[in-house]
């Protein structure tokens, strides 16, 4: 929900807008993180793009998770 109040700033003399309430944490991405060999990466990048052109969506899909 964004604020409507506006607050003067003494340094510039100008009205600043207050920020927004930050996003809930439920509706952030989270990062998954693993390592590979430059060639398991390699091979991991290619099937991925052989299935769809988003990471996400290929990776989610051969695992057989359905997207939303």
């Amino acid at each position: 929900m964004e604020s409507t109040m506006n607050t003067q700033n003494s340094e510039t003399d100008c009205t600043v807008p207050l920020p927004i309430d930050p996003p809930d944490d439920g509706s952030l991405p989270h990062a998954v993180v693993f390592f590979l060999t430059k060639e398991q990466r390699r091979l991991v990048l290619r099937v991925l793009r052989a299935i769809d052109s988003s990471r996400e969506t290929a990776l989610l899909g051969a695992l057989g998770i359905d997207c939303p």
